[in-house]
């Protein structure tokens, strides 16, 4: 790992921007926290002033910066190749989602562009495609991906999330089979009760002093009602699978590959983020607020 390369940045009074290797940006890191060497330093600046802007810092044992330990793990082959077979990615397009969610894990990022993807094949030694942006538009059509609000900026659907719990595999035809299923499809509703709310014995259609559900017209807020009753209910939050089921059984469901689309106009106001440990859906206090403005 040492001989991968990074980019270290330091500025202040002096500046330094340049690519070198794990163990130099761990050596200069080392100088930097230890103690002056009057011999080295004489007639120099402090070098907390060298220092101003530098990177953070990560936890032991080797203390490097944040985004220096990010480029680490994109670096990393062998995690990128496990990531690969894992999916069971065999198409370009599976493979763009596969490096996708890789990225967005190892970045803890919502979003990626295309030209974020394409050094990845690289690195986990694959062949770059010759039409990366055909392929893209393959996982595009398939489901996979999604357009956000910002030009070029990508995200990965619920459908994709799902695919990459099972596997590609799992939605490719079988051989013999007399009737082909379509790759990429599944329910959009799900009847069996999710273990969250399996000990709940009464779930309400009502929310003391927030509209019914029926009465909020907009389906982003009423992803936002869902999300204020569970955590009525004592749960803190939702994943996808657990929103579907909620919002079906109050009486008009959310469609699972809409959630993202509808979260990303709540977080953009403040009304709800993501777990950053396994992504699910919060309501915020400012979106608490905004419910009960409803009224």
């Amino acid at each position: 790992m040492n001989g991968e390369k990074v980019q270290l940045k330091l500025s202040g009074r002096l500046s330094y921007d340049d690519e070198i290797t794990i163990a130099q940006a761990a050596r200069i890191v080392a100088l930097l926290n230890g103690p002056a060497d009057p011999e080295v330093t004489a007639g120099m600046p402090s070098v907390s002033a060298i220092a101003t802007d530098a990177v953070h810092r990560v936890t032991p044992p080797v203390e490097v910066p944040e985004q220096v330990r990010s480029n680490f793990q994109r670096n990393n082959i062998a995690d990128l190749r496990e990531a690969l077979e894992a999916s069971e990615a065999k198409t370009n397009a599976e493979k763009i989602v596969a490096l996708a969610a890789y990225l967005l894990q190892a970045d803890q990022v919502e979003t990626f562009t295309l030209d974020a993807i394409k050094p990845l094949f690289r690195r986990a030694r694959e062949a770059v495609p010759g039409n990366l942006a055909r392929d893209l538009v393959s996982a595009i059509r398939s489901g996979w991906i999604g357009e956000a609000e910002a030009k070029g900026e990508l995200f990965l659907t619920a459908r994709a999330e799902k695919v990459l719990e099972t596997g590609f595999g799992a939605i490719r035809p079988k051989r013999g089979a007399g009737t082909k299923p379509r790759g990429g499809v599944k329910k959009t509703r799900s009847a069996t009760t999710p273990d969250t709310f399996a000990e709940i014995d009464d779930i309400p259609n009502s929310i003391e002093g927030v509209p019914n559900y029926h009465e909020v017209k907009l389906k982003r807020d009423k992803l936002l009602w869902a999300l204020k009753l569970a955590k009525d209910l004592g749960v803190k939050s939702l994943s996808n699978r657990e929103i579907v089921w909620l919002t079906d059984h109050v009486g008009d469901g959310i469609e699972s590959g809409d959630i993202n689309g509808h979260f990303r106009g709540l977080r953009k106001n403040g009304y709800a983020n993501r777990s950053t440990t396994d992504r699910s859906i919060r309501i915020t206090p400012p979106g608490e607020a905004y419910l009960s403005s409803l009224s």
